[in-house]
């Protein structure tokens, strides 16, 4: 599912950030639901639309050897994510935030994970709310939600065997005057 390689390739992104940041294992798609869990990064995706890249899904194709040709089939998935920071005071979500946003707006590491285009949309407000879990009055954190929109490519190689990618081509030959031609042939 395209969706789903495309939230994935934003997890890595959002993973490279510093560690004096966000701890690496504390950016995913979990909320916290405890205060040991903050700072928090989770992502999730909606509003996606799949469409085939290239003709028909097919991207290109080489050659691998004499007896051997690759095709590149690819989708491109377009949406928005929803990107939540949590933390527990006002100063680790604001540093977060513009870790977040940098990332966002980093075209070489945007473009290496996938993605033709990874903006931020909206940003805010910043609110106060119990952590995933827990009844009110419960533990809390600060949550500040971008939603960012993207477009993202994923292209899988196929290797095929020594017929290539064509396994046959049928020629159908009809003369539209007289002569009567009239004929049809497979061709390997």
């Amino acid at each position: 599912m395209p969706a789903w390689e495309a939230l994935q390739s934003l997890v890595t992104l959002l993973k490279t950030l510093p560690t004096g940041v966000v701890a690496q294992d504390h950016i995913g798609l979990r909320r916290p639901s405890a205060v040991a869990d903050l700072p928090r990064v989770v992502a999730s995706v909606g509003e996606v639309q799949d469409f085939p890249a290239g003709i028909g899904g097919l991207v290109g194709s080489h050659k691998v050897s004499n007896t051997s040709w690759s095709s590149d089939t690819g989708s491109r998935t377009s949406g928005t994510f929803t990107i939540e920071l949590w933390a527990g005071d006002e100063t680790t979500l604001v540093n977060l935030a513009t870790a977040v946003t940098g990332k966002l707006e980093d075209a070489v590491a945007t473009t290496g994970a996938g993605f033709g285009k990874l903006a931020a949309a909206s940003v805010g407000p910043i609110n106060l709310t119990t952590l995933d879990g827990l009844q009110p009055g419960g533990a809390t954190g600060l949550r500040l939600p971008i939603a960012a929109a993207f477009s993202f490519e994923a292209v899988t190689p196929t290797q095929t065997g020594p017929g290539g990618i064509i396994q046959k081509v049928h020629v159908d030959v009809h003369e539209l005057d007289t002569s009567d031609v009239n004929e049809a042939m497979d061709l390997p």
